[in-house]
């Protein structure tokens, strides 16, 4: 299959398995470092990446699914606005993952916002959604009031008070 996508801000057309794991093809074919090893499983979620905006795991997302998408790694992502939100409200609450951990927190934190910011979710329904992936160097509640410093700059950033 001819895979068209756009990766890190850049198209990317490429003749691919269209039943490869995205995890195994940003890996071993194009070489990105920016994406963390994976369990292969969908549970320990350090292979995240944005597809559409929307946090995914890289390793269980076949290929044909993300023709036509939009896919951005921590790298893509670092050049945004968005990124600068979250990276404040880290800094703010004192919330450091290891960098490990931290492209998939970082990632999964900007698709909570989004969806926080479309669904009037309150910090009670962000940290059940931060408990779905479990992480040993921050805990739910940091990273948490991490998320949530991070929405306020990003309201801030667009006016809304």
């Amino acid at each position: 299959m001819l895979l068209t996508c756009e990766l890190d801000h850049v198209h990317l057309q490429q003749e691919v398995d269209p039943l490869m794991d995205l995890h195994s093809f940003l890996k071993s074919e194009l070489r990105v470092t920016a994406v963390k090893g994976s369990c292969g499983s969908g549970y320990c979620g350090r292979c995240g990446v944005l597809i559409d905006d929307v946090f995914s795991l890289a390793c269980m997302v076949p290929l044909f699914s993300v023709q036509q998408r939009r896919i951005l790694t921590i790298v893509g992502f670092s050049s945004t606005p968005d990124y600068v939100d979250l990276e404040k409200g880290f800094h703010a609450e004192k919330v450091f993952p290891c960098g490990h951990c931290a492209p998939s927190r970082i990632l999964l934190g900007h698709s909570l916002l989004v969806y926080a910011e479309h669904h009037q979710m309150d910090p009670r329904g962000i940290r059940e959604h931060v408990a779905q992936f479990p992480c040993t160097c921050i805990t739910p509640e940091e990273y948490t009031r991490g998320l949530v410093k991070a929405l306020r700059f990003r309201q801030r950033r667009y006016g809304h008070y």
